[in-house]
């Protein structure tokens, strides 16, 4: 900025002072598919520290905040050493919750690996058991063969996985 109209005796020392303002940064926190609030905090450059959200993704596990939506940079904290000078967005990066699930065949275990809120696609061949019997369903409890468990689950009616999971399967003799 240039300075006019000072009045001063000839060779007399005039003393300029600066004023500086603290830069305001706006950092916007994506929550990349999940929820989060607030989702933006001001940082002042060189003020207080900012604490990171904790954002919520039901099936994902958190595993923090990122410079990229994929990839990037983590950022840990916000205000110590990392002191954006510029408005930002950092990105919440998540892993798939994963469950086991196992098929329980006449006798025979099968196991798959299967995302939080998704279905089994591992569906074990039942055309064929070794009993002899006519498979009608699967079911989450171990059938003791007495009365027809509840639920009971064609292959088309698998539920979505939300936890660990055994299914079993069902037969009935052809008589039935």
């Amino acid at each position: 900025q240039s300075v006019s109209n000072l009045t001063a005796t000839n060779g007399e020392t005039i003393n300029l002072y600066a004023k500086w303002e603290a830069k305001q940064i706006t950092i916007t926190w994506d929550p990349n598919g999940g929820s989060v609030t607030p989702t933006s905090s001001s940082y002042t450059y060189d003020g207080a520290a900012v604490t990171l959200p904790t954002p919520t993704r039901t099936g994902y596990t958190f595993n923090g905040w990122f410079t990229a939506a994929s990839g990037g940079t983590k950022i840990t904290e916000v205000g110590t050493t990392n002191k954006p000078t510029a408005n930002v967005t950092y990105y919440a990066q998540w892993t798939h919750i994963t469950y086991t699930v196992k098929w329980s065949v006449d006798g025979s275990i099968t196991t798959e690996t299967v995302n939080h809120g998704s279905k089994p696609t591992q569906i074990p061949d039942t055309s064929t058991p070794s009993c002899g019997d006519k498979f009608v369903g699967w079911t989450t409890e171990e059938y003791k063969g007495d009365t027809q468990p509840d639920p009971l689950y064609t292959n088309e009616e698998i539920p979505t996985i939300t936890e660990p999971t055994t299914f079993y399967a069902v037969f009935a003799d052809y008589a039935d």
